[in-house]
């Protein structure tokens, strides 16, 4: 999961419930948060305009950004026990002038590991302690992924490609799942194991790349699953423009990805939209 935006009128709460219980009800689901807890818009930000972000109950003033990462933090509580990590991204770092707000309010709350802006995790078998893979996360402050391309399937193409690149340029080769936020573009880049010849001293026989070792200590950047993960901001509500709007950003899916491991390794990966 990444990019709920806690205090913003536009950030889509029963979606993140939503994925929240699936987490909840799955015997052995884990969970990540990969930045931007909250939405935080400073006064002084020029896309800020007054009436974008909650409103504190009967008090009718903004919410605090103390009260954001602690409703945050209390709407992740029944989840509390499957949350691997959490990290920070550029809005939560708005927020840096007044303390470290994930890593002090909301993972200590949730008693969960703090991940800084990137980080790996490493995914040991909870019974033997051997390790089953790697995952690398981060909530980059910059960039995009995208494609004026007149064809939706070059578009699609061409943003998973930008995507796997930028993870790629990371160099975490040990990796087996590596995952990016910020781009609100979910996008899911599998292993391509590709057709190569040899021979025999006589014919000519064709083979595949093999899956990677997830316990390797390198594997192939061709043999790794990338994603890029959706968020949960609304472009539109009702009787409001945010600043999503008002750039002109084009609508983007909203939820969470899923990756199904087994043994350490990853047979597939979907969206899990809402």
């Amino acid at each position: 999961m990444a990019c709920p935006h806690g205090g913003s009128i536009h950030a889509h709460y029963d979606g993140i419930k939503e994925n929240i219980e699936q987490i909840g009800s799955g015997k052995n689901s884990r969970a990540i948060i990969v930045g931007d807890i909250v939405d935080g818009m400073p006064h002084d930000d020029p896309r800020y305009i007054p009436g974008e972000q909650e409103v504190d109950g009967d008090r009718k003033v903004e919410k605090s950004i103390l009260r954001c990462y602690n409703d945050m933090a209390k709407m992740f509580m029944p989840i509390r026990n499957k949350i691997l990590c959490a990290f920070a991204g550029n809005h939560d770092y708005r927020s840096m002038k007044w303390g470290d707000c994930v890593k002090d309010i909301f993972c200590e709350r949730l008693g969960i590991p703090y991940g800084t802006t990137a980080g790996k995790i490493i995914v040991n078998d909870e019974k033997t302690g051997k390790l089953q893979y790697k995952i690398f996360a981060y909530h980059p402050f910059t960039g995009s992924i995208g494609s004026t391309h007149s064809d939706p399937i070059m578009r699609e193409a061409t943003e998973t490609s930008q995507m796997k690149r930028k993870l790629v340029q990371q160099g975490m080769g040990d990796c087996l799942l590596q995952v990016v936020a910020h781009f609100h573009n979910g996008k899911i880049a599998p292993p391509f194991q590709g057709l190569y010849l040899v021979d025999d001293g006589t014919n000519i026989k064709q083979k595949y790349h093999k899956e990677a070792d997830p316990r390797a200590q390198y594997i192939p950047e061709n043999l790794r699953w990338y994603a890029s993960l959706p968020g949960y901001q609304k472009k539109h509500i009702m009787g409001k423009s945010g600043y999503v709007e008002r750039a002109g950003y084009g609508p983007v899916e909203l939820g969470c990805i899923r990756a199904f491991v087994v043994a350490g390794k990853i047979t597939h990966m979907d969206k899990v939209l809402v």
